[in-house]
């Protein structure tokens, strides 16, 4: 079904007040989601992404939240570097990543979900450009850590390549 429609008939089915996307490649740690919880409550209704760090080298960002250029392409902030106190600061992102996201079912509901046409690549960014079309705010909250394999279900494959340069 895809990374998109599979969230979706998750999504559907959820019955509380808020929503977390968690990519089966990821490891959490401790108290994880109380923190999330506690970042939306200081800083309200949004999406919400962690400091998403390397798997293999956890020492490594993976993602320090998710911008846009001014063309349109997404890009994660510090991807490759060294973690440090550079990327230790809460802040105002263009979008979260689906690696893991968090967020309220009525911003959700408001939004919409993930576009089955994507399949796979860039549909957080999709989602993240609807939200802030609606004044939906996205924010990168480093106090919560997950680790992040990247490019575990299609390793860097020519459906890869091709999905993310369609989408």
């Amino acid at each position: 079904l895809g990374y998109c429609e599979g969230n979706n008939i998750g999504l559907k089915q959820v019955d509380s007040e808020y929503c977390i996307i968690l990519n089966p490649d990821t490891e959490v740690e401790p108290n994880w989601i109380n923190e999330f919880l506690r970042e939306y409550k200081n800083h309200g209704e949004g999406l919400y992404q962690p400091k998403l760090l390397v798997t293999s080298d956890k020492t490594r960002i993976n993602s320090g939240g998710n911008m846009m250029n001014i063309f349109g392409f997404g890009y994660s902030i510090g991807k490759g570097k060294k973690d440090s106190e550079e990327f230790n600061k809460f802040k105002l992102i263009n979008y979260a990543s689906g690696a893991c996201l968090f967020t309220s079912k009525k911003i959700l509901d408001k939004i919409g979900f993930f576009d089955p046409y994507l399949f796979a690549y860039h549909d957080d960014l999709e989602l993240g450009w609807r939200a802030a079309e609606l004044g939906i705010k996205s924010f990168y909250a480093p106090s919560i850590i997950v680790y992040h394999t990247e490019s575990f279900s299609f390793k860097w494959s020519p459906k890869k390549f091709y999905l993310l340069e369609r989408n």
